[in-house]
């Protein structure tokens, strides 16, 4: 039974990000116009959205979206959540208005909140949906590290915690700029060549223009998969083990690094003869959250060791 709930857990963990690049355009910059209420705002989907006054009743559509308002220290303020919000603890007591099925439409027009955060649960048909009830809906929608700061400012500015966004920003930032100081000098030659594992049956993985490839070009690695046309792609197994990745991390909990070792023919990878496949807390790759610099962190000591020594 417990193995049963770890896998459905992994299989929602992976249709999760599989939905997170869903409908969404790739925003250049989030644009603000003026700090005072009523206030316009750009959000990933290119709309101007208005929130009249200071938001007191927050929704919140997705688990990156949660973790942003409560380091926001918004946490007192966000009456609803997705079903897939578990972090930090205090979320799992919020009203659950949607989850990987959907959102739930009507619980949020019956709870009157002040600002819904929508993200990659959420389709661009239900933001207008949820707009046309008179809700401001800012949707957000992360491919970078950069861009998950970006959006932090955001609702930092929408919510009036401008100070507190400014200050968490600040400490996120300059942790990436201190992995990005340590693995700047290191030549392209001797950055390893990482597969990261989506889901294992079939074998998936991530695309140029995702958050988790920006993570591991961040700390010092190259994806196997830079060169793939599509977000998650399906990667044929006999094309993998000839490019031979130095890292394999698994972003799943589906199988362990050992079962990885014991698949047929992985024996002749260099990962798994170094002894090199690693898993990471799911949660902090899939989140565009402030975790994704824990999840920074943790892929650079795994890549460069001895730069953390």
């Amino acid at each position: 039974m417990y193995r049963s709930k770890k896998l459905l857990t992994s299989l929602v963990v992976l249709s999760f990000m599989l939905l997170t690049l869903s409908g969404c355009q790739t925003p250049t910059q989030q644009q603000t116009q003026g700090d005072t209420y009523p206030m316009l705002l750009t959000d990933s989907f290119g709309r101007e959205v208005t929130i009249p006054k200071q938001p007191e009743r927050i929704v919140s559509l997705a688990p990156s979206s949660t973790e942003i308002l409560f380091a926001l220290g918004l946490g007192d303020k966000v009456i609803g959540v997705t079903d897939v919000c578990d972090y930090p603890e205090e979320a799992l007591a919020i009203e659950k208005m949607g989850g990987f099925q959907g959102v739930n439409v009507e619980k949020i027009v019956a709870a009157n909140p002040d600002l819904i955060i929508a993200d990659s649960l959420t389709t661009k048909e239900v933001v207008e949906q949820l707009e046309s009830f008179g809700f401001p809906v800012l949707a957000i929608r992360a491919v970078s590290v950069e861009e998950m700061l970006q959006h932090i400012e955001l609702i930092g500015r929408a919510a009036n915690v401008k100070a507190k966004a400014e200050e968490v920003i600040t400490g996120l930032r300059g942790r990436v700029e201190a992995i990005s100081q340590r693995v700047k000098d290191i030549p392209d030659d001797e950055r390893p060549l990482v597969f990261y594992e989506v889901w294992y049956d079939a074998l998936m993985s991530v695309g140029p223009n995702t958050f988790i490839h920006d993570v591991i070009e961040l700390a010092g690695g190259k994806s196997v998969t830079a060169d793939a046309t599509t977000d998650w792609p399906v990667v044929d197994l006999e094309v993998l083990l000839a490019k031979n990745p130095e890292v394999v991390i698994l972003g799943h909990t589906g199988q362990t690094p050992e079962q990885v070792k014991a698949r047929v023919n992985w024996q002749t990878v260099d990962a798994v003869k170094n002894n090199q496949v690693y898993t990471i807390n799911p949660d902090l790759f899939s989140r565009p959250g402030p975790r994704l610099v824990d999840a920074l962190e943790e892929v650079a000591k795994i890549l460069h060791p001895n730069l953390f020594d």
